[in-house]
């Protein structure tokens, strides 16, 4: 049980950690502002630019390290609480400091500073590899927010290493001319003012102007159906969308595939994951290309996705169908395959049929953090523009009695609630019993 002490100090790290950084920053500040006069004057006279490019480069030092610390602090709820967190904070300050003590003119030593400037590049190196080692997928709320952040740590990386090359050019090869040394001192100064930008931009990205919603005929939030954004973007589902469906599908159904597999939400989430990627993308109706996704035009994050079946592809099916038994065999062993054979012959009356005009909804989500603002909406103008296109006249979907917030909302999209569908998987899965819900469909349709 932690103590007084210790509950005050992790409830107030971010506080502790902004002040320890802002005094020792400060401190930094002021001892390099206290050269700059002496530097501007030595550049005026001698017409020398090697201590000034070097002074640059100290001060975008001194600002880089200040930006890591405030934005880790903001940004990673997770960081774990210990002293010796404070203490490196210490340690890199004494290390500016070294840094900073080479700007002496006249007499401004070059080699002598890339010899100390090694010892931060070396560490802020170290310090982001264990940034990327550590990033875990499942700690993200999307799959696009996790690839931006590793995105951003091999950035950071290959930014402290050609700060390093830098200075290795510097010590093995010399003596130079000066204007070399200023070229180095102002890329290496350009690579940290770059990382330090693509850094704060990450973190503190514009705000979204985009719509979405939750809506899905097994799970909906309600939703604005006026709402529309020029910003949300309706596409095929390609390579690299897999994880964001992946997560889409468990988090809105996974309850039909863990009873399946009789797995963990981790597990079943990886089983999904490893079936949309089978056969490049191929297995008919869940392969990653049988997807359209609704993505932010920006960003390119997948925030919705769209299956819909005008009919069943028996044929191609038998070609693809020995791999889903594969996978499950890879995951789960031989019992696991047996297991989840037996599991889904029980729940089997979950596939959905639907008559030679319709058009069948089968998934339709969109991410939880974006509801209500109108991705749904244009996830089922998309719907009608399919329908249309294979001259279908209605389309169709389930939806469970219980889910209320989804029934308004097809009614509002002018579904009406044709019957009430009673399957034994119902009871086994536990959800209630689904509604058939029809949208009649015309050559006149509006398509927004």
């Amino acid at each position: 049980m932690l103590n007084r002490a210790q509950q005050n100090f992790q409830g107030n790290w971010t506080a502790i950690v902004l002040a320890v950084i802002s005094i020792i920053q400060g401190l930094a500040f002021n001892d390099l502002a206290s050269r700059l006069p002496v530097i501007i004057s030595y550049t005026l006279v001698t017409h020398d630019l090697v201590p000034a490019a070097h002074f640059l480069l100290s001060f975008i030092v001194l600002l880089r390290i200040f930006q890591t610390y405030i934005t880790a602090a903001l940004d990673y709820d997770e960081w774990v609480t210990n002293f010796p967190d404070v203490l490196i904070i210490f340690v890199i300050g004494l290390i500016e400091y070294y840094v900073f003590s080479s700007l002496i003119v006249p007499g401004f030593l070059v080699i002598q500073f890339h010899q100390r400037i090694s010892f931060i590049s070396v560490l802020a190196a170290i310090g982001h590899m264990r940034a990327f080692a550590s990033l875990q997928e499942q700690k993200f709320s999307t799959y696009e927010a996790y690839r931006r952040e590793r995105r951003l740590q091999a950035i950071n990386i290959g930014g402290a290493l050609a700060i390093q090359a830098m200075s290795l050019l510097v010590l093995l090869v010399r003596p130079m001319p000066n204007m070399v040394y200023v070229l180095i001192g102002t890329a290496a100064a350009a690579v940290l003012a770059f990382n330090m930008s693509y850094s704060i931009r990450v973190t503190f990205p514009p705000k979204l102007n985009i719509s979405a919603t939750v809506c899905d005929a097994v799970a909906l939030a309600g939703e604005k159906s006026q709402t529309r954004n020029s910003n949300i973007l309706v596409r095929q589902s390609q390579r690299g969308d897999e994880p964001a469906l992946a997560r889409l599908i468990s988090d809105n159904f996974g309850y039909i595939f863990s009873a399946v597999f009789d797995t963990s939400p981790r597990m079943t989430k990886k089983i999904l994951l490893s079936m949309l990627r089978a056969a490049n993308g191929r297995i008919p109706n869940f392969g990653f290309r049988s997807f359209e996704v609704a993505c932010d035009g920006n960003s390119a994050e997948v925030l919705g996705l769209l299956n819909s079946a005008c009919s069943k592809p028996l044929s191609t099916a038998l070609v693809y169908w020995p791999l889903i038994p594969a996978i499950i065999l890879y995951h789960l062993g031989l019992y696991g395959l047996i297991r989840s054979w037996n599991n889904w012959n029980v729940i089997r009356d979950t596939v959905p049929e639907f008559a030679p005009d319709e058009l069948y909804i089968q998934y339709i989500a969109v991410n939880t953090q974006f509801q209500g603002i109108g991705i749904g909406s244009r996830l089922l103008s998309r719907v009608y523009e399919l329908c249309i296109s294979a001259e279908k006249t209605k389309v169709v979907l389930d939806v469970r009695e219980s889910n209320q917030k989804a029934r308004d909302f097809f009614r509002s999209q002018g579904f009406r609630e044709d019957m009430l569908i009673s399957r034994f998987s119902d009871q086994v899965l536990g959800k209630g019993q689904t509604i058939r819900m029809v949208h009649n469909i015309s050559a006149t349709v509006s398509l927004s």
